[in-house]
């Protein structure tokens, strides 16, 4: 999944440059990544929606765990992946079960904020705040993956190649939200400047 920049008639084509588009790609890029991972937001400038409330078991060998071990919550039993919640303080009866995962009543926030030891992210903001981030694994693979003189291409690289686009699908954040927009203009006008000062600097040597 990924997103293509291109320049627009605001820029004045004759002094704009590859390392130009490269430096704005690189700049879109970055303000995506703080406006989803930092204030939560979707491509709307909207607060993401809440997390499912409905409880879930995440088992110590799937991809979710891999991405963020799970802690906190209830033990799971079962004989591979996690059948029976512990009841009573005892584990199942019968011989074979062992604890393969952890249970969250309240759901995935439950999941992600026990897992995550309760941190608060950089928003200050109270509870769990959905940002889309577990590993930081999708943030970390999202980059400009290739760039000419008028137009770039930003996305995902890696696993998050997979199911980056199904959490894009259910909370929006991939694309250039009005906010993102405004500051891209404003980032390319100020690397307009820098172009013709190169290319003066250049002239003059």
């Amino acid at each position: 999944m990924s997103l293509q920049v291109k320049t627009t008639g605001s820029i004045p084509t004759r002094v704009w440059d590859e390392q130009a588009m490269q430096q704005l790609a690189v700049r879109i890029r970055g303000d995506i990544v703080y406006r989803s991972q930092v204030e939560g937001l979707d491509v709307r400038d909207a607060p993401f929606s809440a997390y499912s409330d409905q409880p879930i078991t995440v088992s110590f060998g799937s991809e979710t765990a891999r991405r963020l071990a799970p802690k906190g919550g209830s033990p799971a039993y079962g004989r591979g992946h996690p059948r029976r919640l512990i009841k009573n303080g005892r584990a199942p009866v019968g011989r074979g079960w062992t604890i393969t995962g952890r249970h969250y009543a309240d759901g995935y926030g439950q999941y992600k904020s026990e897992s995550r030891r309760g941190l608060v992210s950089k928003s200050g903001r109270s509870g769990t705040l959905v940002d889309l981030t577990l590993s930081g694994d999708m943030f970390r693979s999202f980059r400009v993956l290739r760039h000419s003189r008028y137009s770039a291409v930003i996305g995902l690289t890696g696993a998050p190649r997979v199911y980056g686009p199904e959490v894009d699908q259910r909370r929006q954040w991939i694309g250039l939200s009005p906010g993102n927009l405004a500051m891209a203009q404003d980032e390319a006008s100020s690397l307009v400047v820098e172009v013709m000062e190169r290319s003066a600097s250049r002239v003059t040597r």
